[in-house]
């Protein structure tokens, strides 16, 4: 069986509205691979980025 790995960040524009206010956007990076050795910083071209769920092409 394979594990979907992901990594979702709420995006604030200033410091003080996290968690008072609603995120201006959400991002979420998923890679159908997850193990010890998933790097999106080096293997980038492995993961789907999304926008408010919507994927955009980033490499």
């Amino acid at each position: 069986m394979i594990q979907e790995c992901q990594m979702w960040q709420a995006v604030y524009l200033v410091c003080d509205d996290v968690e008072k206010k609603e995120p201006v956007c959400n991002i979420l990076f998923v890679t159908d691979r997850c193990n010890e050795e998933a790097d999106i910083r080096n293997d980038a071209d492995k993961f789907h980025l999304y926008l408010d769920g919507d994927e955009i092409a980033f490499y």
